[in-house]
């Protein structure tokens, strides 16, 4: 993730106050799904736009994913290809 400063990018996140009133976000839309998800146990049958996320998720945070939540019980959890 990068935080954006005085058309400056950096990698760290600064806890100061006066330097972060001047911090601009850079949001991206993704697509969404409207289907539910939480009996699905595999990577691969997620929704294409759910897979895509987690990619642009992998992109930007430059580490790979893992584990994917799908629900809110413990074993609502996909292991990530």
């Amino acid at each position: 993730m990068n935080h954006f400063q005085v058309r400056k990018c950096s990698n760290l996140m600064k806890a100061d106050l006066s330097l972060l009133s001047k911090v601009t976000v850079e949001y991206e839309t993704l697509k969404g799904w409207k289907s539910d998800i939480s009996s699905i146990r595999s990577y691969e049958k997620l929704p294409i736009e759910a897979k895509a996320y987690v990619e642009r998720i992998q992109v930007l945070l430059g580490v790979p994913v893992s584990w994917i939540g799908v629900g809110p019980g413990r074993d609502a959890m996909i292991r990530a290809k």
